[in-house]
Protein backbone atom coordinates (compact mmCIF):
# COMPACT_ATOMS: atom_id res chain seq x y z
CA UNK A 1 0.00 0.00 0.00
CA UNK A 2 3.09 2.49 0.99
CA UNK A 3 4.89 1.53 -2.23
CA UNK A 4 1.68 2.26 -4.05
CA UNK A 5 1.44 5.33 -2.84
CA UNK A 6 5.16 6.36 -3.24
CA UNK A 7 5.09 5.73 -6.97
CA UNK A 8 1.77 7.32 -7.79
CA UNK A 9 3.35 10.69 -5.62
CA UNK A 10 6.83 10.11 -7.58
CA UNK A 11 4.77 9.63 -10.74
CA UNK A 12 2.54 13.01 -10.40
CA UNK A 13 6.16 14.49 -9.32
CA UNK A 14 7.64 13.21 -12.45
CA UNK A 15 4.82 14.67 -14.77
CA UNK A 16 4.67 17.81 -13.08
CA UNK A 17 8.31 18.61 -13.84
CA UNK A 18 7.97 17.54 -17.47
CA UNK A 19 5.01 19.85 -17.97
CA UNK A 20 7.38 22.76 -16.39
CA UNK A 21 9.81 21.68 -18.97
CA UNK A 22 7.08 21.74 -21.60
CA UNK A 23 6.20 25.38 -20.35
CA UNK A 24 9.45 26.49 -20.37
CA UNK A 25 10.80 25.06 -23.63
CA UNK A 26 7.41 26.66 -25.55
CA UNK A 27 8.10 30.48 -23.85
CA UNK A 28 11.79 30.02 -25.14
CA UNK A 29 10.69 29.04 -28.12
CA UNK A 30 7.93 32.01 -28.30
CA UNK A 31 11.06 34.33 -27.04
CA UNK A 32 13.28 33.71 -29.80
CA UNK A 33 10.51 33.53 -32.48
CA UNK A 34 9.25 37.00 -31.57
CA UNK A 35 13.62 38.62 -31.82
CA UNK A 36 13.97 36.53 -34.81
CA UNK A 37 10.87 38.70 -35.93
CA UNK A 38 12.21 41.75 -34.86
CA UNK A 39 15.55 41.10 -36.37
CA UNK A 40 14.15 40.74 -39.81
CA UNK A 41 11.98 43.51 -39.34
CA UNK A 42 15.12 45.69 -38.61
CA UNK A 43 17.27 44.35 -41.80
CA UNK A 44 14.00 45.15 -43.83
CA UNK A 45 13.69 48.40 -42.62
CA UNK A 46 17.28 49.03 -43.37
CA UNK A 47 17.59 47.66 -46.79
CA UNK A 48 14.45 49.78 -47.35
CA UNK A 49 16.43 52.42 -46.74
CA UNK A 50 19.76 51.55 -47.82
CA UNK A 51 17.66 50.95 -51.71
CA UNK A 52 16.78 54.61 -51.49
CA UNK A 53 20.04 55.60 -51.61
CA UNK A 54 22.25 56.10 -54.87
CA UNK A 55 24.32 53.19 -56.24
CA UNK A 56 26.78 55.64 -57.13
CA UNK A 57 28.37 58.35 -54.73
CA UNK A 58 25.85 60.97 -54.78
CA UNK A 59 26.08 64.74 -55.03
CA UNK A 60 25.88 67.49 -52.48
CA UNK A 61 22.37 67.84 -53.35
CA UNK A 62 21.58 64.16 -53.09
CA UNK A 63 23.17 64.15 -49.78
CA UNK A 64 20.99 66.91 -48.41
CA UNK A 65 17.80 64.99 -48.56
CA UNK A 66 19.05 61.64 -47.28
CA UNK A 67 17.81 60.12 -44.36
CA UNK A 68 20.56 57.88 -42.56
CA UNK A 69 19.82 55.44 -39.55
CA UNK A 70 20.70 56.76 -35.87
CA UNK A 71 23.35 55.08 -34.44
CA UNK A 72 20.64 53.30 -31.65
CA UNK A 73 19.07 50.94 -35.17
CA UNK A 74 22.65 49.47 -35.62
CA UNK A 75 23.34 48.74 -32.02
CA UNK A 76 19.98 46.73 -31.74
CA UNK A 77 21.08 45.36 -34.85
CA UNK A 78 23.85 43.42 -33.87
CA UNK A 79 22.23 42.83 -30.19
CA UNK A 80 19.26 41.36 -31.76
CA UNK A 81 21.64 38.81 -34.38
CA UNK A 82 23.94 37.91 -30.97
CA UNK A 83 20.30 36.23 -29.50
CA UNK A 84 19.64 34.63 -32.59
CA UNK A 85 20.96 31.10 -33.27
CA UNK A 86 22.17 30.36 -36.91
CA UNK A 87 22.62 33.73 -37.54
CA UNK A 88 26.52 35.15 -38.02
CA UNK A 89 27.08 38.14 -35.76
CA UNK A 90 29.79 38.98 -38.48
CA UNK A 91 27.23 39.57 -40.96
CA UNK A 92 25.80 42.52 -38.96
CA UNK A 93 29.25 44.12 -37.98
CA UNK A 94 30.11 44.58 -42.02
CA UNK A 95 26.55 45.98 -42.28
CA UNK A 96 26.96 48.34 -39.31
CA UNK A 97 30.58 49.33 -40.28
CA UNK A 98 29.29 49.90 -43.98
CA UNK A 99 26.25 51.85 -42.36
CA UNK A 100 28.08 53.96 -40.19
CA UNK A 101 30.63 55.00 -43.09
CA UNK A 102 27.76 55.97 -45.07
CA UNK A 103 26.02 57.96 -42.41
CA UNK A 104 29.35 59.94 -41.21
CA UNK A 105 29.66 61.07 -44.55
CA UNK A 106 26.35 62.01 -45.18
CA UNK A 107 26.43 64.29 -42.01
CA UNK A 108 29.49 64.88 -42.66
CA UNK A 109 28.98 66.63 -46.29
CA UNK A 110 25.81 68.53 -44.30
CA UNK A 111 27.58 69.67 -41.57
CA UNK A 112 30.52 71.29 -43.97
CA UNK A 113 33.30 68.75 -42.63
CA UNK A 114 33.55 66.91 -45.34
CA UNK A 115 33.98 67.34 -49.10
CA UNK A 116 31.88 65.88 -51.91
CA UNK A 117 34.84 64.03 -53.01
CA UNK A 118 34.95 61.78 -49.50
CA UNK A 119 32.44 59.78 -51.22
CA UNK A 120 34.60 57.95 -53.81
CA UNK A 121 34.51 54.50 -51.31
CA UNK A 122 30.36 54.48 -51.17
CA UNK A 123 29.48 52.05 -53.99
CA UNK A 124 31.76 49.74 -52.48
CA UNK A 125 29.99 50.87 -48.80
CA UNK A 126 26.93 50.35 -50.23
CA UNK A 127 27.35 47.14 -52.04
CA UNK A 128 28.82 45.68 -48.48
CA UNK A 129 25.63 46.92 -46.67
CA UNK A 130 23.68 45.43 -49.05
CA UNK A 131 25.26 41.92 -49.31
CA UNK A 132 25.35 41.79 -45.61
CA UNK A 133 21.90 42.38 -44.75
CA UNK A 134 20.73 39.97 -47.57
CA UNK A 135 22.97 37.41 -45.97
CA UNK A 136 20.81 38.41 -42.17
CA UNK A 137 17.42 38.31 -44.11
CA UNK A 138 17.72 35.09 -45.09
CA UNK A 139 19.13 33.88 -41.80
CA UNK A 140 16.56 35.36 -39.88
CA UNK A 141 14.10 33.98 -41.55
CA UNK A 142 15.26 30.36 -42.24
CA UNK A 143 13.21 28.11 -41.11
CA UNK A 144 13.21 26.50 -37.48
CA UNK A 145 15.00 23.10 -37.80
CA UNK A 146 16.32 23.77 -41.62
CA UNK A 147 20.34 23.57 -42.31
CA UNK A 148 21.50 27.41 -42.28
CA UNK A 149 24.90 27.95 -43.77
CA UNK A 150 26.91 30.85 -42.09
CA UNK A 151 27.92 32.52 -45.48
CA UNK A 152 30.23 35.67 -44.63
CA UNK A 153 30.68 37.85 -47.66
CA UNK A 154 33.92 38.53 -48.53
CA UNK A 155 35.47 42.19 -47.82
Amino acid sequence: MLTTRYVRLTNRIAAATQQQADVIAIEREERLRNIREALAALVGQLQKTLTGLPSEAPTGEQVAGMTVWPDETLAKLVELTTEVPGVDARLAERAVAALRWIGERVSGIRGGTEAEGALTAWPQQREEAHRSLQALASQATARRGAPQRSVVPSP
